[in-house]
């Protein structure tokens, strides 16, 4: 077995929505939720959020459904992982309204642009809708078990209340001194 490829992957935690009234499952986080859990610093050195997605993919090549990930800003920059070409997502980016960004993976990348360079800055489409690629990833980048996807930039603080951003996981890094028992209770 190999270890999970993620920066101080011993301190990290999945937070999971259990609340059985609402109909359970995990993955049922609010954006104003992974807000509050990011204004926990004695509990969490940082927190982020990424909530799964379908996407149909078109443009010069055959349409496809593609998996894909709604990510917070700094989930990336948290996990420790740099996109193998251009940039991670960064302040100000996935806020309502802004300008669409994707990072894609390097089976996207290849599959769909032939692995040309000039992918960084063009457009994919997805449902309909033109997003600028600003990142590739690495090729054994997983966030979850996708080999192809596209991930997409949520703000958190600019997208509370936005009815269609409910069903993120939460994935934090435990402070220093906080030990996994002590996280155990709160999640």
């Amino acid at each position: 077995l190999r270890p999970v490829p993620f920066l101080h992957a011993d301190r990290l935690v999945d937070v999971l929505d259990t609340n059985h009234k609402r109909g359970g499952g995990g993955n049922n986080l609010t954006p104003e939720k992974v807000a509050g859990w990011q204004a926990q610093p004695a509990l969490f050195e940082r927190f982020e959020a990424f909530m799964p997605a379908q996407f149909d993919v078109k443009g010069d090549v055959e349409p496809e459904r593609i998996s894909g990930w709604h990510v917070s800003v700094g989930l990336f920059d948290m996990l420790g992982v740099a996109p193998r070409a251009g940039r991670n997502f960064t302040a100000g980016d996935g806020r309502p309204g802004g300008e669409r960004l994707a990072i894609i993976s390097d089976d996207i990348w290849r599959r769909r642009f032939g692995a040309h360079p000039d992918a960084l800055g063009r457009a994919i489409v997805l449902n309909d809708e033109p997003y600028t690629i600003v990142g590739i990833m690495p090729r054994r980048f997983r966030l979850h078990s996708e080999k192809d996807a596209v991930w997409l930039p949520v703000d958190i603080a600019a997208s509370r209340g936005q009815a269609s951003l409910n069903g993120f996981y939460g994935i934090g890094r435990l402070a220093p001194g906080v030990a996994m028992a002590n996280a155990k209770p709160l999640a």
